[in-house]
């Protein structure tokens, strides 16, 4: 798909030039999730089937109350889920969203009051959605009532099992090399490898395998 087809089947039409794009596969479904500050196109494309093209299956993602969901975020929130759907984390209401083949939002969970910079869902070998929480910044400015110190030392992993229930593994869980600054990680996306995940920090420049040790 060139320039000229994608401003055509996305409807984004010249404002594709601002645009990102990420792809997403589920299953044999590729996903191209193109987005900007004021609009967002998903389209799919089936690998198992000769000469299919991207398509739009749907032109807005909406809950079941008729809410559209504005997939519109500069980070990487989009993911995997079981089955033929996506997964989707909206920032601005801290919430999981499972996306449906036709665009259908159903809620997933309420991840709380997580950082900004938390990478983008994705499920482990349990079916649970796992997700990396990088140290949050410092306030430019402090508060003059401290604030009551968090019972997590970040970074940490985040793990919501089927039921909404939520575990974090903070810093002192990890296990890692000394020339790994565990405070400074921050990997955008987790990708599922085998037993754990590949992730690329950044900060460091470093290609990491994260994997979860039962104790």
């Amino acid at each position: 798909a060139d320039t000229a087809a994608l401003a055509r089947d996305s409807r984004l039409g010249d404002s594709l030039a601002l645009a990102r794009g990420s792809i997403v596969r589920v299953g044999e479904i590729l996903w191209l999730w193109l987005r900007h500050d004021d609009a967002y196109a998903l389209l799919s494309l089936d690998v198992t089937r000769s000469g299919s093209v991207l398509r739009q299956t749907f032109e807005t993602v909406r809950t079941t109350g008729g809410e559209e969901l504005r997939l519109i975020s500069s980070t990487e929130d989009l993911a995997r889920a079981p089955g033929n759907s996506l997964l989707y984390l909206d920032r601005r209401t801290a919430r999981l969203w499972k996306i449906g083949p036709l665009g259908e939002a159903t809620p997933l969970a309420d991840v709380g009051d997580p950082p900004a910079t938390l990478s983008a869902p994705s499920l482990d070998d349990r079916g649970r959605l796992v997700m990396f929480a990088p140290d949050p910044p410092m306030p430019a400015e402090q508060p003059l009532i401290p604030a009551t110190r968090p019972t997590t030392d970040y970074p940490a992993l985040i793990i919501l099992d089927a039921d909404g229930q939520r575990t974090l593994l903070g810093r002192n869980t990890f296990a890692a090399p000394d020339k790994i600054n565990i405070r400074t990680l921050a990997p955008p996306q987790l990708f599922r490898d085998r037993a754990g995940w590949l992730a690329y920090d950044p900060q460091t420049g470093e290609l990491l395998r994260i994997k979860l040790v039962e104790r």
